[in-house]
């Protein structure tokens, strides 16, 4: 093998683990079992039942090896991606649309699920897939479109209803982004992630109180949910609050396995908090804990 072939298989690994890296957590914080990803990859490789039609397109551009399978087992240990109370598979079909659409190209990607609506002009899941998809490649026209269409087959979509209300929310849409979202809230209340959608639409509007509320209802409802600890930063810095930025930016580098970054973020909440106040000395026992870790 040549000195260029081996660079490029060596380039190759390192975009395959880092697309199987990102994507088991993305698993991950969207609560399901990372394991999950992993068994069925296993189930592919041994029964080899797929056509290349069949075949998902990040699969076709990162094909599964023996290696890579090994690599997949070693990540989930080594960052400790364990759920102990996995999510339910009612929005799973959402989760697969966008693990899809983060490890593969609009051109392999959008076919792929284009097809699907082709085939089955009445299924809403397919429907909310596809604007999953659009939507993640900017392409908002299609994306409205496609999820309107999924919420007209199937009202009690409410998956489909909050990605439509962060949709309109991105067009400063506001009075629908919050029909939508309450709309999605009407049908599974205590929905972590439906809450966290609407919290970050807040704070992207300029209301980052209510956001605040409704990000800290959602960690309550779902811990697993780590982009909200990064939104409620945000949220957090725009009303002045440094200790709480800087404490909410630590959660989310801690849940990510980033501890040099949590490290820096605990030091600076601790100095912003002041180190002899009650707030100051619960930083100095967090940044105790993650030394131990």
């Amino acid at each position: 093998m040549g000195a260029g072939a081996a660079l490029q298989l060596s380039f190759t690994r390192e975009v395959e683990q880092e697309a199987d890296r990102f994507g088991l957590f993305y698993m991950y914080q969207a609560g399901y079992d990372p394991h999950g990803l992993l068994d069925f990859f296993e189930t592919m490789v041994r029964e080899q039942r797929f056509s290349m039609s069949q075949v998902p397109p990040y699969l076709l551009t990162h094909p599964l090896s023996s290696e890579r399978m090994a690599q997949i087992e070693n990540l989930i240990q080594f960052h400790r991606l364990e759920v102990k109370e996995p999510r339910q598979e009612k929005d799973f079909h959402r989760f697969q649309a966008m693990l899809q659409a983060e490890v593969g190209s609009a051109g392999q990607v959008i076919p792929w699920f284009k097809q699907r609506t082709d085939e089955n002009p009445k299924d809403a899941l397919a429907w909310h897939q596809l604007g999953v998809v659009y939507n993640k490649f900017g392409w908002t026209r299609e994306a409205l479109s496609s999820l309107v269409r999924a919420v007209e087959l199937d009202p009690n979509l409410a998956s489909a209803w909050a990605d439509l209300g962060m949709l309109q929310a991105r067009l400063g849409r506001w009075e629908e982004a919050d029909r939508c979202f309450q709309r999605a809230l009407d049908i599974d209340p205590d929905h972590g992630p439906f809450l966290a959608m609407w919290g970050e639409a807040m704070v992207q509007r300029g209301r980052s109180q209510e956001g605040v509320a409704l990000l800290q209802r959602a960690l309550e409802k779902d811990p697993h949910l780590i982009r909200a600890h990064e939104m409620l930063a945000r949220a957090k810095k725009d009303l002045g609050d440094e200790g709480g930025f800087h404490e909410e930016m630590a959660s989310f580098h801690e849940k990510m396995d980033q501890y040099t970054e949590a490290m820096k973020h605990l030091r600076l909440a601790k100095k912003a908090y002041g180190e002899k106040t009650p707030k100051g000395e619960e930083i100095q026992r967090r940044i105790e804990e993650l030394k131990s870790s």
